[in-house]
């Protein structure tokens, strides 16, 4: 786990490009605290990383690594888990290695199989190869975007770097905000879903993507982002056994914790209480030699507390427990160091809770476990019971019979339990044409996303929070893989990646091996959603494994954070003065009548407004760090 950079084009000086990618690194430096280096190719490049050491921890792992006397130059950021077994095949090949890294892997596999080796990795990874022959960076990103890699064009050159603040501290004027993406952000709570950032002329190589960069006469010049990587659901389906899908998934996970347990630093595992990070502490339990440490956030407010599942499983594989519990009086105190390590802001408050368990993981373990991305693969979230209701309607009517007609109400009664009697307001609206809705959108009460000046909201893409695409033919499944490559994991990725960088940890996702997720969303229905249960197939797939209380649990919390709760008491005389600052109601985003009213009503309890509040923090938290100020600013240490 590292953070790259590294720029291409015309210099005056050699001392300048090493200078322009030295600045770089230090703007990132807690990604990779064991070693750095940087290197020129030639007189167009200049390459730079920052090493946390996990696999191979000699000298021989060294970045930036050539091969062939600088003929190809890499920097990489991420695990590649398969390593071992692709290492066999290039060795069978004739291919001979100096050291024991899964860096080596890739350069090999990239001078052998070209650009179609991407397809054989099974990791999470940025990686930026330069040929000198051809004068030619080769940048490419995993498939779902564990690991970040931004990049901008500007002065000629061609500009990449794992954190937006990288790229900053080489080029200042690339701190300019996109208002009409700052618009969206606050009206769909959509972040990372595409190439575009909250600065304007700074962009990120998609997941599942590859991008070249060429140089020409001292000019740099890029390709549009090729997809390496799509979702094939007939090759899925055709590859797959789906007779038994318990016993399928147990296996592809059982695989995948394998592959990532594999480490040369000590490793550990979240544990939230919930089913997906439970599973994950019971599978590695089994195939370690010694104790799991597990790392855990509670809080004792009533309904948020998970301490009593967290204890279970402790208990059940006899783990080293670490366990925080985060105070409300840290959060503003905190606040301004999270904007600077997310380059963006942020949607939701669960980052405080994760921030404060990356933190306890620092000096006791270098690789963590989590269980992020199985809610959005395999159907996690409440909302998902009346999509599964409306699949469940489709399938009756076209094969209406007893079963079918029993599986909908029993669905109906179970979006309704679970979704507190809003369930018919949601099925609704999932059936309405966008001309209802616009309507809605017209009379809906204040503050629902409409804090943001008309004005600036004129300039937001018209986009559709309830449109949903997929290649598959029931809503349900259609709502997964949208949440799994748009709305909702995207985002997630990239506060774990910071977070967990932060206090140089690296992070792996066992649910976000490709094969797994591949699976996964390929389920039937009632392996998603059956009847009460979510995440039916793992529930099954754990049987005699987890312990019943946390594998039957009926309840989600996930990283609670009782923020509401907060705003109403702990800091909320912190939050009014915040927000009745000359900086924040200058800004120029938001509505101020709307933003006071939402206030007034959270307050009341009319309404729980904490989510909208949250992201006011985070965004103008942003402009403070990354924004006001900038020129005068060095490489954004000062604003931490």
């Amino acid at each position: 786990m590292c953070g790259i950079a590294g720029a291409v084009g015309a210099w005056a000086s050699p001392d300048e490009a090493r200078q322009c990618v030295g600045e770089m690194l230090n703007a990132q430096s807690h990604r990779g605290p064991d070693d750095r280096g940087v290197s020129r190719p030639d007189e167009w490049s200049a390459l730079g990383q920052v090493r946390l050491a996990v696999i191979d921890l000699t000298a021989a792992g060294h970045q930036p690594m050539e091969l062939d006397g600088g003929r190809l130059s890499i920097v990489f950021n991420g695990e590649i888990y398969n390593y071992l077994e692709l290492r066999a095949e290039l060795v069978a090949a004739g291919r001979r290695f100096i050291s024991e890294t899964d860096t080596e892997v890739i350069l090999h596999a990239f001078d052998v199989w070209g650009s179609s080796c991407c397809s054989r990795l099974n990791g999470m990874w940025a990686f930026v190869i330069y040929d000198r022959d051809r004068r030619t960076l080769f940048c490419s990103r995993d498939r779902f975007g564990e690991k970040p890699l931004h990049y901008a064009f500007s002065r000629g050159r061609f500009l990449f770097s794992s954190e937006i603040k990288g790229l900053l501290a080489a080029e200042s004027d690339l701190a300019e905000p996109d208002h009409a993406y700052i618009a969206r952000f606050l009206r769909t709570s959509l972040v990372n879903d595409d190439e575009r950032t909250f600065f304007k002329n700074v962009y990120a190589l998609l997941p599942g993507h590859s991008m070249e960069v060429r140089v020409s006469a001292g000019v740099a010049e890029g390709t549009r982002p090729i997809r390496y990587w799509h979702y094939d659901l007939e090759h899925i389906r055709a590859s797959y056994d789906f007779t038994d899908t318990a016993a399928v998934l147990r296996e592809l996970l059982d695989d995948s914790v394998r592959l990532r347990l594999r480490s040369d630093v000590p490793v550990g595992t979240c544990l939230s209480g919930g089913l997906d990070s439970s599973s994950i502490v019971a599978l590695a339990a089994r195939r370690l030699h010694q104790p799991v440490r597990t790392f855990s956030s509670v809080y004792r407010e009533p309904g948020y507390d998970e301490a009593r599942y967290i204890d279970i499983v402790n208990s059940a594989y006899g783990t080293i427990p670490y366990q925080i519990e985060s105070q409300p009086s840290a959060l503003m105190e905190i606040m301004p160091q999270i904007a600077w390590h997310q380059d963006e802001p942020t949607a939701a408050p669960g980052v405080y809770s994760q921030w404060h368990v990356m933190q306890m993981v620092a000096g006791k373990a270098t690789v963590l476990l989590d269980g992020q991305g199985a809610d959005e693969i395999l159907g996690g979230y409440e909302p998902y019971f009346v999509d599964a209701v409306r699949s469940l309607g489709y399938q009756m009517l076209r094969a209406p019979g007893r079963e079918s007609i029993a599986s909908l109400f029993a669905g109906w009664r179970s979006a309704q339990e679970r979704m507190h009697g809003h369930a018919l307001r949601q099925l609704t609206l999932s059936y309405m044409d966008e001309r209802s809705k616009r309507m809605i959108r017209r009379f809906r009460p204040v503050g629902h996303r409409t804090e943001v000046r008309a004005d600036l909201l004129e300039l937001a893409p018209g986009e559709d929070p309830w449109e949903i695409t997929g290649p598959f033919s029931d809503r349900l499944s259609n709502v997964l893989y949208d949440a799994t490559f748009k709305k909702s994991l995207p985002a997630l990725l990239r506060y774990e990646d910071r977070n967990s960088m932060a206090f140089s940890v690296e992070a792996r996702t066992p649910f976000l091996d490709y094969r797994v997720v591949e699976y996964s969303l390929a389920l039937p229905l009632r392996d998603h959603i059956d009847g009460d249960w979510t995440k039916a197939a793992l529930r099954r797939a754990m049987e005699g494994i987890l312990p019943p209380e946390v594998q039957w649990r009926r309840d989600k919390l996930g990283y609670p954070t009782p923020l509401a709760v907060w705003l109403r008491g702990p800091f909320r005389a912190e939050v009014e003065e915040f927000i009745h600052s000359p900086e924040f109601r200058s800004r120029g985003v938001f509505d101020m009548r709307v933003v006071d009213e939402l206030w007034r009503q959270h307050l009341s309890g009319e309404r729980d407004a904490s989510w909208n509040v949250w992201r006011w923090l985070a965004l103008e938290y942003w402009f403070r760090t990354f924004i006001d100020g900038r020129k005068s600013q060095s490489s954004g240490s000062a604003a931490v």
